[in-house]
């Protein structure tokens, strides 16, 4: 049978539970985590399933102290929230089957409360001596200067097997979305780089790439790469918008 990717996976997770402002572990990360403007970061642990920290929810008219990590997994409009769903959900499966060391992940999405779009990223916080992951950091930073359309955004990398990194970037069943790599391959395109040297560039066989480009046309009924570059310039992926926060 199946798995089914609705979400019900990485709600077993979360909970109601809001921080303790009080606590002396809420004032350390107080002091030790920066929150830049137009920001709201949180810190999740799974020990215990519980929110550490949450600061910055000024922004979205809501207090730090109010915030869950329910909450933080329904914040997105609806459209954006089916694309978490399962997004979120297959990650948590492979992050509690698999010990890693680093990952990152970015979406770009649109929050309930604002018109404005937000770049969500979440990263490995903590792990314990044995590499299992003990915390998760995310921050959205709303910026009028992110552009998106029905076809969802985002960008997943670390130190996992390629099989998952290859389902997690190209074989969603969400089908409206698409990953930095294919991103970053219609760019190589529209700069009109030979598929070889694409090839080159991004380290993938050369039969790779075309195998995405005909998964590429099939998904978004497209024709050539011509219409593909298009296709890129009309929903905003080119030029990328992940590499104005990589190191953020």
């Amino acid at each position: 049978m199946s798995v089914q990717y609705n979400g019900k996976y990485t709600q077993a997770f979360l909970s109601d539970a809001k921080i303790k402002k009080d606590s002396i572990e809420n004032k350390l990360l107080d002091e030790l985590i920066k929150v830049e403007e137009d920001e709201v970061v949180w810190i999740y642990s799974l020990k215990g399933n519980k929110l550490l920290f949450a600061k910055g929810f000024e922004i979205l008219n809501l207090k730090d102290e109010d915030i869950t990590s329910n909450y933080l997994n329904s914040m997105f409009t609806q459209y954006f929230q089916e694309f978490i769903n399962e997004y979120n959900d297959r990650i948590l499966l492979f992050l509690y089957t698999n010990t890693i060391e680093y990952f990152s992940s970015s979406v770009i999405i649109k929050i309930k409360e604002i018109e404005t779009s937000a770049i969500l990223n979440i990263k490995i916080y903590q792990t314990d001596n044995n590499g299992n992951i003990i915390s998760f950091i995310g921050r959205s930073k709303i910026d009028k200067d992110l552009k998106t359309t029905d076809i969802v955004q985002y960008s997943f990398k670390g130190d996992v097997e390629n099989e998952f990194l290859e389902e997690i970037n190209q074989n969603l069943n969400f089908n409206n979305c698409i990953s930095l790599e294919d991103i970053k391959l219609i760019e190589f395109l529209e700069k009109k780089k030979e598929n070889s040297e694409i090839s080159n560039l991004l380290n993938i066989p050369i039969e790779k790439i075309n195998q995405n480009l005909l998964r590429l046309y099939k998904r978004f009924n497209l024709k050539d790469e011509n219409e593909l570059v298009k296709f890129g310039k009309d929903n905003y992926l080119i030029p990328n918008q992940f590499d104005k926060y990589q190191n953020k």
